[in-house]
């Protein structure tokens, strides 16, 4: 199986700040203890204190679909909803 990388991006509206960093502190440790990624780093923009910038390893698409598909990160998208201003998420696999 090939290994998966993930760049997430997330810019959080300014009022929910305090949120995104106290929900990112409790949450990382359970993805990397639940969902057994290969790498699971969380960065800040220092340039924007909004961004979030995700980098992510998975084993494979699917150890990468079942974190997606975890109760953290499905309550995590519930909790956030109105809470973020915008984002993306890139999915990639291979090498060049």
């Amino acid at each position: 199986m090939a290994e998966v990388s993930v760049v997430v991006v997330t810019l959080v509206k300014p009022e929910h700040l305090a949120w995104l960093e106290a929900k990112l502190n409790a949450v990382v440790p359970v993805v990397r203890e639940k969902d057994k990624p290969v790498s699971y780093e969380v960065l800040r923009d220092p340039a924007e204190p909004r961004r979030f910038i995700t980098l992510e390893k998975w084993a494979s698409k699917a150890d990468f679909d079942a974190h997606m598909a975890s109760d953290h990160v499905q309550g995590f998208f519930v909790e956030a909803d109105g809470k973020i201003e915008g984002g993306d998420m890139f999915v990639m696999g291979g090498y060049l």
